[in-house]
């Protein structure tokens, strides 16, 4: 498999490079199973159902049967038939406005037990490997930097404490360095696995 990424940032990759519509549909199921499953267990299934159009939860749906996460599936579809019925005309959004506290309880409800259910790390980590040769984006962390490098996106480390000085930091590093980036020839710390000044994924020495 030769996967050094999560699936899901080669999907995401994907998505940026050519655009959801050209994702296979094993990828699609992979991701709509994460979505889900990122949102329910932060947000909470509310959030999913008022940000989300209807397909991709029937593709969610499917993928949980796929990968025999059973349990899971029950409750997503328990949560949808306590919607409304016109829950899904109004925009994303706006739905959870109207909706009485009564149901709102209910699908809290439903959110606890869907939770508390197995996380299928194992199960998506199978359905990966059974359709290896249907998921198309990068694996290693080299063809995701190369791909963001294609498409103009900024691949350098963000540094939320100080601006990064290229020169000063470069003093302070050489010492440390027995090596410079291949892609930018910044003195790259040894320990470090990518580089500081470009994110060139060089791994350590």
């Amino acid at each position: 498999m030769n996967w050094q990424l999560e699936p899901i940032e080669s999907i995401e990759e994907r998505i940026e490079c050519d655009s959801y519509d050209s994702l296979t549909e094993a990828e699609r199921t992979y991701h709509a199973i994460w979505w889900l499953l990122f949102v329910a267990y932060g947000p909470g299934l509310l959030e999913y159902f008022d940000s989300i159009e209807p397909p991709k939860i029937a593709m969610a749906l499917n993928g949980l049967e796929t990968i025999n996460a059973i349990e899971m599936r029950s409750s997503l579809q328990k949560a949808l038939n306590v919607l409304p019925k016109d829950y899904f005309t109004h925009s994303p959004r706006s739905r959870n406005e109207s909706l009485p506290q009564s149901i709102v309880d209910i699908i809290y409800d439903i959110e606890n037990r869907f939770t508390e259910c197995s996380y299928p790390r194992e199960e998506l980590a199978r359905f990966v490997e059974i359709n290896d040769n249907h998921f198309c984006g990068p694996r290693t962390k080299l063809e995701l930097w190369n791909s963001m490098t294609k498409r103009g996106a900024e691949t350098a480390p963000k540094f939320t404490v100080k601006v990064f000085d290229r020169d000063a930091e470069a003093v302070k590093d050489r010492p440390h360095s027995s090596r410079t980036c291949p892609n930018c020839d910044y003195p790259s710390p040894d320990y470090r696995p990518s580089c500081k000044a470009c994110g060139y994924p060089h791994g350590r020495e």
